[in-house]
């Protein structure tokens, strides 16, 4: 029987009823309760086989990791193998010390905070504490269990001001900041502005009033009231329901617009964008349509354009368009074709690399040659020699010792220093100096140089500067009288022809110098 094994000591007296351990087999598969031996407060059912086998038997669930009458190892305990672990354990509250348990016991136990929070004591297992690959400290610490110094109310009082402890039936004081639910809160500023969000919200991202920053709306942020040039621009049909007084500025949500430059100018943004400046994507050159297509604005260039190789339509791109595409070139159709982006061509007015005019630009001969139907342009005089270096000058008018320089926006965007030291040099030689500076460039000089516009057009161009060299006394204005009187096109074949010549001198120097690099191709 039983009480013939040493475990009828640990025989529960009060909960097996009417059994003793005369009545109960040390071999019975029924289960019966237990009493520890070293603390009466465990107890816990379990067969007599499992107590009394040979051969691991079971002992105390709450001392789990050593059998009764067992002496633990001071190497295997927890004070041998963890000593500072074993400084926090509270030996009171657990019911052993720390060289009675095994340092991977499952048993639970109570241990002290070691940092000074005042946090509470808390319950966890042995090897909880010890396992290397999951130890655990202080929850609280952890922010598994809420603490003071962690709670909303301690870590953004501000916010905790804000907080309805009577309508979330809790506390600031009793939620973490991190908290991801979400409460209700109240504006400081308008209490009358009510909203939901998490404590980790307001606290991580600085969120406040959505009232208040516009992100909702109410009677004081519609954007019907306070943008009414948005509101002509408001898409009624596309928009739905939704109209400028159920938004607010600040608001993040997409909605459709229409612009008054083009029928076809429709696209979706978001309100506080086009509060906050965003404009008409059409007309800012993002997207193409019928009016804003490269097709429509530069029909020069799109005729220029291999759609076919391109994989795409001149009514498809814009003026602005970052995207390489192919070209052909309108002199030799059939010999030169080369990629470029479409903003390198339209803004910068870049041609057929291989029709390229090194140091000059198409732009340039058309004006100079627009002057020379009034003026006595020398058009192979381009080099002026100073005191200091011999200058390529542009255009060049020897007998009103005028040399003109256009500076084209792309290429003269950054030489501001190198261009107006030259205009210096040139000054000490020649009595007029003008630059011809083209928008959005500034003049460099305020007296003598002159703005036309971006890409004009070259007569209005020509015009512009023949008023500007009368503004300096260099003509007359009866020159400026006898060049707008003259038929159009002026000077247009003359342009074309100096710049065919060009071109073919160019391919020329070319030609000489691929024999020269390489030698063996030209046999």
């Amino acid at each position: 029987m039983l009480s013939e094994h040493p475990v009828a000591a640990e025989f529960h007296p009060t909960l097996n009823k009417s059994l003793t351990p005369d009545t109960v087999p040390y071999s019975g598969k029924e289960k019966v309760w237990w009493q520890c031996g070293k603390n009466p407060e465990h107890a816990w059912d379990a067969t007599p086989n499992n107590r009394t086998k040979p051969t691991r038997p079971s002992g105390c669930r709450h001392c789990r990791g050593k059998r009764l009458g067992d002496e633990v190892p001071f190497e295997r305990s927890l004070e041998g193998r963890f000593p500072e672990t074993a400084a926090e354990l509270d030996v009171e509250r657990s019911g052993f010390t720390a060289s009675e348990v095994l340092y991977g016991a499952k048993t639970e136990a109570w241990w002290r905070c070691p940092r000074p929070f005042g946090h509470p004591d808390y319950p966890m297992p042995v090897n909880s504490r010890t396992n290397p690959g999951q130890k655990q400290g202080c929850p609280y610490c952890a922010g598994k269990r809420l603490s003071p110094e962690r709670s909303l109310a301690s870590v953004a009082p501000l916010v905790a001001g804000e907080f309805l402890s009577l309508v979330n039936g809790i506390t600031p004081e009793e939620i973490f900041s991190q908290d991801n639910r979400r409460y209700v809160w109240k504006c400081s500023t308008i209490p009358s502005h009510r909203w939901a969000a998490s404590p980790n919200n307001r606290v991580g991202k600085n969120s406040g009033c959505p009232y208040c920053s516009g992100a909702r709306v109410w009677e004081a942020n519609r954007l019907g009231d306070l943008r009414p040039d948005l509101v002509e621009q408001w898409d009624g049909d596309r928009n739905a329901s939704l109209t400028p007084w159920t938004v607010s500025v600040g608001s993040s949500r997409k909605v459709h617009w229409k612009c008054p430059g083009g029928e076809d100018h429709r696209w979706r943004a978001r309100v506080h964008k086009r509060v906050s400046g965003q404009g008409c994507r059409f007309c800012a050159g993002h997207e193409a349509s019928e009016t804003t297509s490269l097709l429509a604005l530069r029909p020069d260039l799109a005729v220029q354009l291999d759609a076919e190789k391109s994989g795409i339509s001149a009514a498809e791109l814009t003026l602005a368009s970052n995207r390489e595409v192919h070209w052909i070139c309108p002199v030799s159709p059939d010999e030169h074709t080369w990629p470029a982006k479409v903003l390198n061509r339209t803004l910068n007015g870049t041609g057929c690399p291989d029709c390229n005019l090194p140091g000059t630009s198409a732009q340039e001969i058309r004006i100079a040659a627009e002057l020379g139907t009034v003026l006595d342009v020398d058009f192979g005089r381009h080099i002026i020699r100073t005191g200091e270096r011999v200058e390529r000058v542009d255009i060049c008018i020897p007998s009103l010792s005028l040399v003109l320089e256009f500076d084209g926006s792309y290429w003269h965007e950054s030489t501001e220093e190198t261009d107006a030291e030259k205009s210096r040099r040139l000054r000490t030689v020649i009595r007029h100096v003008v630059r011809i500076r083209e928008h959005p460039l500034e003049r460099l000089d305020p007296v003598h140089d002159v703005v036309v516009p971006f890409q004009a057009a070259p007569g209005t161009a020509a015009d512009i500067v023949l008023e500007h060299l009368v503004g300096l006394a260099v003509i007359s204005h009866s020159v400026v009288e006898d060049y707008r009187r003259l038929p159009g096109p002026r000077a247009a074949d003359r342009a074309e022809q100096i710049l065919a010549d060009l071109r073919i001198r160019a391919r020329d120097r070319k030609s000489v110098k691929d024999q020269v690099r390489h030698p063996d191709r030209a046999q």
